[in-house]
């Protein structure tokens, strides 16, 4: 299992990010190995679309679960179309949120919200 985290930061200490396709870094948790690889957002400096393009570095690394605190409509549209879910963050950092997933403490991401267009 794959789990991808918005990040302010490289590694699993980092403090989580709020945001989905204009955060800074994405943390990959493989549970296959007890890894955390670092992603650099790529898709967060663009005028338009972070959110799609954040949404598609998901669905390239295969991961089954994004932990975020917001998922603009753009991005929603995009994962609905996977077998990925979406989960809201709880303060605190990577490997925190990882831990609240793990126990089942995270509540799913139903819908979209605001779209946060070049912020």
């Amino acid at each position: 299992m794959k789990i991808m985290i918005s990040s302010t930061g490289t590694d699993e200490n980092s403090i989580v990010d709020e945001k989905f396709g204009r955060a800074e870094h994405y943390i990959v948790y493989d549970s296959t190995n007890d890894q955390y690889d670092h992603l650099v957002n790529t898709a967060q400096s663009g005028a338009h679309g972070a959110g799609p393009k954040a949404a598609q570095i998901a669905i390239d690394e295969k991961v089954d679960y994004i932990l975020t605190g917001n998922l603009g409509p753009k991005a929603m549209r995009v994962i609905e179309h996977t077998n990925i879910k979406a989960y809201y963050l709880k303060e605190g950092t990577v490997s925190d949120n990882v831990n609240h997933f793990l126990k089942d403490a995270l509540e799913e991401i139903q819908k979209p919200g605001p779209s946060n267009v070049g912020k």
